[in-house]
């Protein structure tokens, strides 16, 4: 009983709020479309590989985001708009928002957004889950991302 109590008075010390207070300071801008991606790549030409999924299909990406970094850029592209992939993206602590193809202004196939604040985004490891929620037998798409 000496343990638990201890182990209690201990857990009330320490500040509650200090997850809190860093998921607060999390209001990331967002900028869709292709163009704001195309602007963050700038003269970077990546190779972007390709992947497959299926209907319910879940594939998890991640990004190691370095101190200082203010922008994450992200592209999703699998060009078939009869096909239905979202995109979930997760900042260090929890998910940060889901993406659609038409979130980006433009249904083609394609979602591309920037998340971004300019006193920096969190560092430490982020992950894209794409699912594949609505599609006809198997997807190709290529993931591409640019930290700035």
């Amino acid at each position: 009983m000496l343990i638990v109590t201890a182990l209690l008075c201990a857990f009330l010390l320490v500040p509650g709020g200090a997850a809190a207070d860093l998921a607060d300071d999390r209001d990331y801008r967002v900028t869709a479309g292709y163009d704001e991606f195309v602007n963050a790549l700038e003269s970077v030409s990546p190779q972007a590989q390709i992947h497959t999924i299926g209907q319910n299909g879940i594939e998890w990406f991640s990004v190691n985001v370095p101190e200082g970094t203010t922008k994450l850029s992200v592209k999703l592209d699998w060009g078939d708009t009869s096909d239905v992939l979202a995109l979930t993206v997760y900042d260090p602590i929890s998910a940060v928002g889901t993406y659609y193809d038409s979130d980006d202004g433009i249904t083609d196939g394609c979602t591309c957004f920037s998340l971004s604040q300019s006193f920096g985004i969190l560092p430490g490891e982020w992950h894209l889950r794409v699912v594949g929620e609505d599609v006809e037998g198997t997807e190709d798409y290529t993931m591409q991302h640019k930290l700035s």
